[in-house]
């Protein structure tokens, strides 16, 4: 395998200088990646032997065991909030229309109120069928 020493990792080998001499920026270099790869099974061993480790600290342990799950069920989702206190009681209302708890006139009035804290402009948007944007 060419170009696999780190000390030719800024030069071209002979095939990149022959598809226009480009590297690609920002991308882990093949070589690299392949040596990464065929020493995965090494590497998840190390981890294992570390997690496992009585005399290792407990934080080299946890850390591995992270890595080991990580890679193994992927990061864990994080929630996010995606709307505003305003938002969310707009989209409680027409909830609680759509189960029957509130009269979809009610729902729709309420959800349609102008947000104080968007100077008003969120209910006229929808009461007038617009966006917002500009040219409007």
């Amino acid at each position: 395998m060419a170009n696999r020493h780190p000390s030719n990792a800024g030069k071209l080998t002979q095939e990149q200088r022959a598809a226009g001499g480009r590297k690609s920026q920002g991308r882990t270099p093949a070589w690299l990646r392949e040596l990464a790869q065929e020493r995965t099974e090494a590497a998840i061993q190390t981890l294992e032997q570390i997690m496992l480790g009585k005399k290792q600290p407990s934080r080299s342990r946890v850390a591995a065991a992270e890595a080991l799950l990580n890679r193994g069920w992927g990061q864990p989702k994080q929630p996010i909030e995606l709307t505003t206190g305003a938002q969310a009681e707009r989209i409680a209302a027409l909830e609680a229309a759509l189960a029957g708890e509130m009269g979809i006139d009610e729902a729709i009035a309420f959800a349609m109120r102008p947000d104080e804290a968007a100077g008003g402009s969120v209910g006229r948007e929808l009461e007038s069928g617009g966006t917002g944007g500009a040219g409007e």
